[in-house]
C-alpha cells in the first residue's frame, strides 16, 4: 500500500502588494537565507531541506542555514515561518502536515492561506508498507488475515501522531477491519552520525 506524501517549500506571505515587494527585492538575496524544517534533523524533510540549501547557496552566493524547529506535528516550525518577515529570507520546507493539521486542530496560531505562500513542490515520497521478517505474512492479504487472528498484537510505527503515515495505517485498520496499534516515535538529533567538527542546528 502506498500513498504519496508531498514536501513543499513555502515563504511568509507578503502583506504589501507584489509590486512593492518586488521593488524592495531588486538585490535579492543580499544576506543569509534561513530554511525552517518543522521536524527533527535526519528525517526525510530535513534531508530534502539540506539538499535544497546546498543548491541555493551554490546558485545564489549567500549562506543558507537549516533551522530545525520541532514539535506539535510541525506547527511550531510552521508558526515561526508564518510570523517571520515576508522578505524571502525565511523559507519553510514542510510535508503532509500542511494538509492534515487544519483538519485535526480547531485552532492554530497561523492561517495557511493568509500567512504562507507556496513556492514549489520539491519531492513526492511514497508511504510503503513493510513488515518484520518474523511476521508470517508475505502479502497484504496475509498480513490482514494474521492481524485479524491476533487482534491488537501487531503494531506499526511512525514519526508522530497525526502525520500522513499514521493516517495511512489507520486507514488500513478501518478498510481491513483490523486493530494494528500505532506506536509513534520521537526523532532524536543525538542519534545522527556526525563527522568530527560537524554541527547540526
Amino acid at each position: 500500500m502506498t500513498a504519496p506524501r508531498f514536501i513543499i517549500v513555502c515563504a511568509a506571505a507578503a502583506a504589501a502588494s507584489v509590486t512593492s515587494v518586488a521593488g524592495a527585492q531588486e538585490n535579492y538575496p543580499s544576506q543569509q537565507i534561513r530554511i525552517i524544517v518543522p521536524f527533527p534533523a535526519g528525517g526525510g524533510t530535513d534531508i530534502t531541506a539540506r539538499l535544497l540549501g546546498e543548491q541555493l547557496r551554490a546558485r545564489l552566493g549567500q549562506p543558507v542555514v537549516v533551522d530545525n524547529r520541532t514539535g506539535a506535528s510541525g506547527m511550531i516550525g510552521t508558526q515561526v515561518a508564518a510570523k517571520s518577515a515576508p522578505d524571502g529570507y525565511t523559507l519553510l520546507v514542510a510535508s503532509g502536515e500542511m494538509a492534515v493539521n487544519p483538519h485535526l486542530y480547531k485552532q492554530m496560531a497561523y492561517d495557511l492561506d493568509r500567512d504562507l505562500a507556496p513556492i514549489t513542490l520539491l519531492v513526492k515520497v511514497p508511504n510503503i508498507l513493510v513488515v518484520n521478517a518474523d511476521v508470517p505474512a508475505k502479502t497484504v492479504q496475509e498480513l490482514i488475515a494474521y492481524a485479524k487472528s491476533q487482534p491488537r498484537k501487531l503494531t506499526f510505527s511512525t514519526s508522530g501522531v497525526g502525520n500522513p503515515e499514521q493516517l495511512a495505517g489507520e486507514l488500513l485498520n478501518k478498510m481491513a477491519g483490523v486493530e494494528i496499534m500505532h506506536v509513534p516515535y520521537k526523532g532524536e538529533r543525538r542519534s545522527l552520525p556526525t563527522s568530527p567538527g560537524s554541527t547540526l542546528r
